[in-house]
């Protein structure tokens, strides 16, 4: 008989118990389904007699809307589950890593394929929280990476940047990054603890929502995910049946994604002030320091400012902002600084962050050594070789002896005997750019 793990099963509970059940096995909006929804479906039920849309043209319309994303960057499944399914088979990972205790179906996915999975523990003395130790987990080899956010069962939120490290580290190692934010409605500020503003930029990028929790809508079932890689989405649709959102799920998607002022006041009810009070606790715990680091880092500014002005240097908003984001001491390298320079200024090209940063060492303002790791460090992904990605999107993995042994043969066809060893590789900042 079949192992059932997944939460709301109350029809296995009936055949136990007698009376009425109360289920606290699944996450689901108490509120229930949204008045709107249930009138949405109630007038259109002619329109159950049709096929549902295949691919949910004005549903997608209103999500891409809704999420800022492109159309054809969004598929419907039948629930986020159906896509988590979808995803691994479309991919046929071969070695993926979870962060536990998390969402069955993530394993489950996995295990159907014969993926092999590593588990990286969440510990209870961390308080389950994601740590930056899981960079550690990801490797050349890593074909998947699954997190949730909030997770499921923990509650626990990952820090943004955390994210943004994570995903670098996932591209230079050719991994997938999928990211589950179907509890993201339940937070103070759900957009902005969300990694969508990234989907356009990292087509190795995936992330999961569903109408399952915030809407009541676990019997409907309907989730949609945002990737900017077509080929893998098109995989992914080849792996699904044709009507796999059926026309009820669809119009109750339109009428939930419709109602944006009706859904800030669901989680506020759902919430109960207790996430605002204790986020106002910690601002009030952390506000003299985080004063203290502001006067320091405005200063530290001002001189670097000087410093360039005495040299010749025009002070433009780029350099300005590429200053700020080293002040920061979050970067551990030129491409991490680009990372975050391109979210605010999409016309920044890294050729621009690596002049910067070279003209800031020449003035002395700052270290690689010592105030900041602007070199490849340990957690650079191209220590372990580097990524080709082909016109068809798929991705090649190179690891470093990969790369020396191509390296020596483009030496012996320059003439070169192949005795010498090569000490420093200096790469054009120009030509990188266009690689870019």
């Amino acid at each position: 008989m079949i192992k059932l793990v997944h939460g709301g099963d109350i029809y296995s509970a009936k055949e136990r118990i007698e009376g009425e059940i109360i289920d606290f096995s699944a996450n689901i909006n108490p509120l229930g389904l949204p008045q709107s929804v249930k009138e949405a479906l109630g007038n259109a039920m002619d329109a159950f007699s049709h096929y549902p849309d295949p691919i949910c043209r004005e549903l997608v319309k209103e999500l891409a809307e809704s999420e800022q994303v492109r159309q054809e960057h969004i598929l419907c499944g039948n629930g986020a589950a159906d896509l988590i399914f979808r995803a691994v088979w479309a991919m046929r990972p071969r070695s993926a890593l979870i962060a536990v205790p998390t969402f069955s179906e993530y394993e489950q996915a996995l295990t159907a394929c014969g993926c092999k999975i590593d588990y990286f523990e969440l510990k209870a003395e961390n308080g389950f929280q994601l740590t930056e130790e899981l960079l550690k987990h990801i490797q050349p080899q890593t074909d998947i990476v699954f997190l949730c956010n909030p997770n499921n069962p923990t509650g626990q939120l990952t820090e943004q940047k955390l994210l943004e490290r994570i995903l670098a580290r996932c591209a230079s190692c050719g991994a997938l990054l999928v990211v589950d934010e179907c509890f993201r409605d339940f937070l103070d500020e759900p957009m902005q603890n969300s990694m969508n503003g990234w989907v356009e930029s990292f087509p190795n990028l995936m992330i999961l929502r569903a109408f399952t929790k915030h809407y009541a809508m676990a019997g409907l079932r309907l989730g949609y995910c945002l990737c900017s890689n077509p080929p893998l989405l098109e995989r992914m649709t080849q792996c699904g049946q044709p009507w796999s959102v059926s026309v009820p799920a669809q119009i109750a998607g339109l009428a939930g994604t419709a109602r944006t002022a009706g859904t800030t006041q669901r989680a506020d009810i759902c919430r109960g002030g207790a996430g605002r009070n204790r986020k106002a606790y910690e601002e009030d715990r952390m506000d003299t320091g985080r004063r203290r680091q502001k006067t320091e880092k405005a200063g530290r500014k001002e001189r670097i400012l000087a410093e360039l002005k005495r040299n010749g240097f025009r002070i433009t908003s780029q350099r300005k902002l590429l200053i700020d984001i080293i002040l920061s001491d979050e970067c551990s390298c030129c491409k991490e600084i680009y990372y975050q320079a391109v979210r605010q200024d999409p016309s920044i090209g890294i050729a621009t962050v690596y002049r910067m940063v070279k003209t800031l060492e020449d003035i002395g303002a700052i270290s690689r050594k010592n105030m900041y790791r602007i070199s490849c460090d340990a957690d650079c992904g191209f220590r372990e070789g580097c990524i080709l990605v082909l016109e068809n999107q798929e991705r090649v993995s190179l690891t470093m002896e990969d790369f020396r042994e191509a390296i020596g043969e483009v030496l012996r066809r320059k003439g070169y005997p192949g005795q010498e060893k090569v000490e420093t590789v200096l790469w054009n900042p120009a030509i990188m750019a266009e690689v870019q």
